[in-house]
């Protein structure tokens, strides 16, 4: 998942969303993508998902989830806080609406269909019928996210006992995501340097 805060880490990007989204469904490697920023996108929630997974934030919310969760740890938190983010947008994204980003995302997906892989189109058409990524500031929404990420004999169970962990501890889930969030932007220079999420890509040069 992720897909939130690689949206906003991207700088609002729908091109980084897209490819984030190519990359969780539809595991394709950088030359079935033809957009470059596609592609960094893929790069991007690889990049999140692993600092997420090593920060302690990410520890400290594991640790709040009851026992039968922990397992699913990665993929719940991952919806918490993606949750934060799309609820507390204006916040962190200069004051303009989720709702006015989502449909940029929209457009831009129409726009690029034919560049995506049919599989991961799919997934987009879904999210977009649905209103997943919209309904992620609710906690209807959240239920909704989960149900379609987790296809288990026990995912009703999984889905109850999870949000009945994010309220009972909703603020420490909060406060967990923006001690996360302030992590994350201690990174975004070691990303550029690293990884050169942030600089346009160039095609390789044919021999």
């Amino acid at each position: 998942m992720n897909h939130i805060i690689g949206f906003y880490h991207s700088g609002v990007n729908p091109l980084y969303l897209i490819g984030g989204i190519v990359k969780s469904r539809y595991q394709a490697t950088h030359n079935e993508l033809t957009n470059l920023e596609m592609v960094k996108g893929m790069e991007l929630v690889e990049k999140i998902k692993e600092l997420l997974l090593n920060s302690e934030s990410f520890q400290r919310s594991a640790n709040r989830l009851s026992y039968v969760n922990r397992k699913h740890a990665y993929t719940i938190i991952s919806v918490f806080y993606d949750h934060f983010m799309a609820k507390d947008w204006m916040k962190y994204n200069d004051g303009i609406s989720f709702t006015r980003s989502l449909n940029e995302f929209y457009i831009t997906a129409s726009e690029h269909k034919h560049s995506i892989p049919s599989v991961a189109k799919k997934k987009i058409s879904k999210i977009i019928r649905l209103q997943l990524f919209q309904n992620l500031q609710t906690l209807e929404g959240i239920a909704k996210i989960l149900c379609h990420l987790k296809k288990t004999k026990s995912h009703n169970q999984i889905i109850q006992t999870a949000l009945n962990d994010l309220m009972k501890h909703y603020k420490e889930f909060k406060e967990d995501f923006e001690s996360f969030i302030e992590h994350l932007n201690q990174h975004k220079k070691s990303f550029v340097l690293e990884e050169k999420f942030f600089e346009p890509l160039r095609p390789a040069k044919v021999a």
